[in-house]
């Protein structure tokens, strides 16, 4: 399926989660209906994030502040 600007923003926020905390990126990342799916290969790790539930206003604020240039 075809990620939504939902699907992206968690994307994001999970991959600057690990950069901020020094870990590996993932090997793969992929979309379902209403999650993303992060995938490690050799480690065997795989971490869901659930796209279900509205994001808080302090997730919203995080992701915006986020986004806006330096």
């Amino acid at each position: 399926m075809p990620p939504t600007s939902q699907h992206h923003a968690a994307e994001r926020t999970f991959l600057a989660l690990l950069e901020d905390n020094d870990l590996p990126r993932p090997d793969a990342v992929e979309y379902d209906e209403a999650s993303v799916v992060f995938l490690w290969h050799e480690k065997k790790l795989v971490v869901v994030i659930d796209l279900d539930e509205e994001p808080t206003q302090r997730q919203r604020a995080t992701a915006a502040a986020r986004d806006r240039p330096s």
